[in-house]
């Protein structure tokens, strides 16, 4: 794992108050798989009252746009992290 993307799933830890182990992120590739991850995370944490898969994705696409200068555009539910968004490049 790259700097790059340390940084992001420690942002990640903090801002959903979850663990994401070493080998759970070293298996997810895109941002849609992401989001469905944390989803799940906080739906065993939180049940009912966890976000919806919108909001975490429009979280996770605010903190790339914002952290690593991305194009608001480039970056959907298929975009690869390493491919398309070029973390860790």
């Amino acid at each position: 794992m790259g700097l790059d993307t340390i940084e992001f799933v420690l942002w990640a830890e903090q801002e959903f108050e979850i663990d994401f182990p070493d080998q759970d992120a070293a298996s997810i590739f895109t941002v849609g798989e992401f989001t469905s991850y944390v989803h799940g995370r906080l739906l065993d944490i939180q049940g009912t009252d966890a976000l919806g898969e919108e909001a975490i994705f429009q979280r996770v696409k605010e903190f790339l746009v914002t952290n690593f200068r991305l194009s608001p555009d480039k970056i959907s539910s298929d975009s690869h992290f390493i491919n398309d968004i070029r973390l860790d490049r």
